[in-house]
């Protein structure tokens, strides 16, 4: 509930609301506290309970935040960058279009800004394709971002 600090999503773990189903990747969201089910803002705003899985409006929750914070590069979340390479799987390399599109970022990307991204700080990196968390960036041209 309120004052506790905010959890951090689990990288690689899918999460949805239990009531709505809504995809909840790189969203703050709540977990019940006695059910430990997932719900959306909205639904919790609603008053909107899961009865199916035991979870009851009046218990308590905590705060889940999208994992946010930069790893590699300025601008890209944590969450943004584990949605980018599973897009890229799923949707397959070179269909920029696609993989930005599905990425679902707080600040929408380009075909090419996803494209550079994914090139600068992957397929540049000196353990190609892994990023070099120590040196993000490679040893690309800086500013090819």
């Amino acid at each position: 509930g309120e004052g506790e600090a905010p959890e951090a999503l689990l990288p690689g773990v899918a999460y949805a609301c239990a009531v709505c189903a809504l995809d909840l990747s790189g969203q703050t969201f709540v977990r019940t506290a006695v059910s430990n089910v997932e719900l959306c803002v909205d639904c919790l705003a609603a008053g909107m309970e899961a009865r199916q899985v035991g979870h009851s409006r009046t218990e308590g929750y905590r705060v889940i935040t999208g994992a946010s914070e930069p790893i590699i590069a300025q601008g890209w979340g944590a969450d943004e960058e584990l949605r980018l390479l599973d897009a890229i799987e799923r949707l397959g390399f070179g269909n920029w279009a696609e993989v930005a599109e599905a990425l679902r970022s707080r600040a929408p990307k380009s075909a090419s800004e996803v494209e550079s991204h994914y090139t600068l700080h992957y397929l540049c990196a000196p353990n190609a394709p892994l990023p070099d968390l120590d040196r993000p960036g490679g040893p690309c041209a800086p500013g090819d971002e």
